[in-house]
């Protein structure tokens, strides 16, 4: 019984990551793999009172059938803006934004994030899992270049939308990652230097 959360940040609508885990694809990977509970933080990004990210992620949800697919009841929590989708296998969580985005990293066990530098840290801090995922549609885009330098060092392993994600899942679920050291901010300052110097 593991469980997943896939953070695409608190800002800009990472279409790409919204798109490839709410799909039947990615759905099946993550059952055959043992993963009973799923959380997708899917963003906050909104203009005037439209609320980009939720409008995406709902259209999406539609888009892809996983509803269907999976036989999901669908909960609606307007309370919280969260939609609840599950079945005897697995329930995914899906929410805009938390404050408390930190409870959710601690009950993971591997965490799927956009490439921000902050959400990268703070995952690798509680000793989590961590898929680091570059959002390419991003103008004067350095989250390639920190992704990979994480990924170099063996903090996490990183991958694009259009790879497959279950190999990738899998190595996260097995491999040995190196510990994340306590941070001074030597590290993160050392990786930013050199990726952006």
């Amino acid at each position: 019984m593991s469980t997943v959360l896939v953070t695409t940040g608190a800002t800009v609508t990472f279409k790409k990551l919204i798109e490839t885990v709410v799909s039947t694809k990615f759905i099946n990977s993550l059952i055959d793999l043992g993963i009973s509970k799923l959380f997708i933080q899917y963003g906050n990004e909104t203009k005037g009172s439209q609320h980009i990210s939720r409008q995406f992620f709902v259209n999406q949800l539609e888009k892809s059938s996983i509803v269907k697919d999976f036989h999901f009841t669908l909960e609606n929590r307007t309370k919280d803006d969260t939609t609840v989708l599950a079945n005897d296998v697995i329930e995914v969580t899906a929410f805009p934004f938390s404050s408390h985005i930190q409870d959710y990293i601690k009950q993971a066990d591997i965490v799927i994030s956009h490439a921000g530098t902050g959400s990268i840290i703070d995952t690798l801090r509680y000793q989590k899992k961590l898929i680091v995922v570059v959002n390419t549609q991003l103008m004067d885009n350095h989250q390639e270049e920190i992704a990979n330098k994480f990924a170099k060092m063996n903090y996490c392993a990183k991958c694009n939308c259009d790879d497959d994600f279950k190999p990738v899942l899998e190595k996260a679920l097995t491999h040995a990652f190196e510990k994340f050291p306590e941070s001074d901010g030597t590290i993160l300052e050392t990786i930013v230097a050199e990726e952006l110097g």
